[in-house]
């Protein structure tokens, strides 16, 4: 019986190219299962059935992975424009949002705010928080 050799990860044809929004996603669901922590450059690249190099063609490093997948998921916060509502609503609809997601993803938030200086002043929570108004 012969041996079916297995063909080295990332060197097969993929069905689609890797793209950083998919890198992002896949890193997501690790961090979802496991933890920001336990995120490795390899696990990300298991997972994506890829060569773990391939990955740096669009993300430079592992922190630029947390920090874009930080992002994704701070694109999923509503932001609350409408001046018309009392401050009062706008801050009541920003707890609700931020509670959603930091259920949603309770693995990426204990991360996120265990960091020093990783929620940047551009993120969608704080502009939310503190409008510039020109």
């Amino acid at each position: 019986m012969e041996n079916a050799k297995r063909t080295p990860r990332g060197t097969k044809k993929r069905d689609a190219p890797l793209t950083e929004a998919g890198i992002y996603t896949a890193a997501l669901k690790l961090i979802d299962a496991e933890g920001a922590d336990t995120l490795t450059m390899r696990k990300l690249a298991t997972a994506l059935d890829a060569n773990p190099m391939s990955l740096y063609h669009h993300v430079p490093n592992k922190e630029a992975v947390l920090r874009g997948v930080a992002a994704m998921v701070g694109a999923e916060f509503r932001t609350v424009t409408r001046k018309d509502l009392p401050w009062q609503e706008r801050i009541r609809r920003l707890a609700e949002d931020f509670r959603t997601l930091a259920h949603r993803h309770p693995k990426l938030m204990a991360y996120s705010f265990g960091q020093p200086d990783f929620v940047q002043p551009e993120d969608p929570f704080w502009n939310v928080l503190t409008p510039r108004e020109v």
